[in-house]
């Protein structure tokens, strides 16, 4: 039988591995990487950067995926000291392997890094950033990818790291107790959050600007529904003690009004969606949009469903003080999007067997945006008469 100091050698090696994973070469400070970087960097950027990023799609993230798995194949309570050694063993086999693969990704990090700091140095009016032809290496998409990427997948994985070490110790498989009596997740958890991650930084890396602009859409569709059922309840579900007779009847008048402009809403951003609308079939990959004009987009669904959870339930409280702002908030948030879309993506829809999809869209928002307007104007008028 295997002496109980094999597993625990195994183990110390495996904590000493995590702990280790972030070394200092590996975390080289990428400030100081910008202040050297030479001024002839710049013509080249784009090349080494797309290169980074065809690696990191083809190779480093399916080979992480793989890794992040391996290192939570921890031995279990009734393995023998043998087979707990064993399993400890490949741990930190594997570790060595994502010792390298850590480190391409922090490659990408940097490279997405100087791009931005070249970029910014060729900028030199003010106003907004003239991206609109630089495909997939438009800020919007960039700095995304650098969140997912650094405040996601790298930060997930070191709370992997840190927390399978911490069970390594809780489960006696090392010399070195942990003070921390109980881990702070579940394994499967963690995991499941860097298999999210990745699967977010290839979305960002290789879908349409149309598909990443509605990357968290169903989110915020999903509240908007769920306003739109308070809606249907109220004024009754909200404060009914706290309401007079007049109030109740000056809420219901309002809820009435806001019910078409909240349906609208939803209507709109359905209508754009994969599974409803302009984006049931793939489109071209890229538009002649600036980087902010596609944050617009992307924000488009978030802002919508706050606008609406205002009026929700400023409406069935029978409130009127706010509700004009924020219905004009809305309007303008709306239209400015409408437009954009009109501009940039109705051209890029193919026709089917002879059928122009773009004349059945153009047609559909024009009467979309008529009756939208209209009941904007009924609930502010509404409003004004109190």
């Amino acid at each position: 039988m295997s002496d109980p100091s094999d597993y625990q050698q195994q183990g110390d090696l495996a904590v000493l591995g995590f702990t280790n994973m972030w070394t200092k070469d590996d975390t080289e400070d990428s400030t100081e990487l910008h202040q050297q970087v030479p001024q002839n960097i710049a013509p080249n950027m784009d090349c080494s950067l797309e290169a980074h990023m065809i690696q990191l799609k083809s190779t480093i993230l399916p080979l992480l995926r793989q890794q992040a798995i391996k290192v939570t194949l921890l031995p279990g309570t009734a393995d023998l000291p043998a087979e707990a050694a064993h399993k400890l063993k490949l741990i930190v086999e594997v570790q060595s392997e994502m010792r390298a693969t850590l480190r391409q990704i922090q490659n990408m990090v940097q490279a997405l890094g100087l791009f931005s700091l070249c970029r910014e140095d060729r900028v030199t009016l003010p106003g907004p950033v003239d991206d609109q032809h630089s495909k997939e290496f438009k800020r919007f998409r960039l700095t995304r990818l650098d969140d997912l990427l650094q405040m996601g997948l790298l930060e997930d994985l070191g709370g992997l790291f840190s927390h399978t070490s911490r069970t390594i110790q809780i489960r006696g498989l090392s010399n070195h107790p942990t003070s921390y009596p109980h881990p702070i997740y579940l394994l499967d958890g963690l995991i499941k959050y860097i298999l999210e991650d990745v699967d977010s930084i290839v979305r960002w890396l290789e879908k349409p600007e149309f598909d990443v602009v509605q990357d968290d859409w169903h989110a915020y569709i999903a509240c908007l529904n769920n306003d739109l059922k308070i809606l249907y309840m109220s004024p009754t579900m909200v404060n009914p003690g706290d309401q007079t007779h007049e109030d109740r009847l000056r809420a219901t008048q309002l809820t009435q009004l806001a019910l078409p402009v909240a349906r609208l809403s939803i209507m709109f951003l359905n209508k754009l969606s994969k599974q409803d609308g302009l984006n049931k079939k793939p489109l071209q990959s890229f538009t002649e949009m600036r980087s902010e004009q596609l944050l617009a987009l992307c924000l488009l669904s978030q802002n919508v469903s706050r606008s609406v959870q205002t009026i929700v339930f400023t409406s069935a409280s029978g409130r009127t003080s706010n509700l004009p702002g924020e219905l004009t908030k809305l309007e303008e948030c709306l239209g400015s999007a409408l437009v954009l879309i009109k501009d940039h993506f109705l051209p890029l829809i193919p026709d089917t067997d002879g059928f122009t999809n773009q004349t059945y869209f153009r047609t559909w928002f024009n009467n979309w945006s008529t009756t939208f307007n209209l009941a904007i104007r009924n609930l502010t008028n509404a409003c004004q008469e109190t």
